[in-house]
């Protein structure tokens, strides 16, 4: 295989690898409709979000021991749900992006 095939064949694997596939299963986005309509794991995540809000809106002064150790239960399980659901993406740095494109140049050369 020629260098710039290797180059191309390098850089496809590398676009399918690092798509976005939390944005396409979340939305289903209807044409006929124009909606977007939003699955249960989205639901459940926005139902989340807004929990965490009205608790940071709180004010934890007027909160006994017990109450404010039972939102910090509640708080953590939440983070479990949603650590569950992340479907362990890939990230990234920026050094490690470096990294990749250096080892490609020196490949394809």
């Amino acid at each position: 295989m020629n260098k710039r095939n290797l180059f191309i064949a390098l850089g496809m694997i590398l676009l399918i690898t690092f798509e976005q596939p939390a944005l396409s299963s979340s939305f289903i986005y209807n044409p006929a409709f124009k909606t977007i309509t939003i699955n249960d794991d989205s639901l459940r995540m926005l139902q989340i979000q807004k929990r965490v809000l009205e608790i940071q809106a709180m004010d934890f002064t007027k909160l006994s021991a017990k109450e404010r150790k039972s939102i910090y239960k509640e708080l953590r399980q939440m983070q479990k749900e949603t650590d569950k659901k992340d479907n362990g993406g890939v990230y990234l740095s920026v050094g490690a992006i470096i990294i990749i494109l250096l080892v490609l140049i020196l490949i394809a050369k």
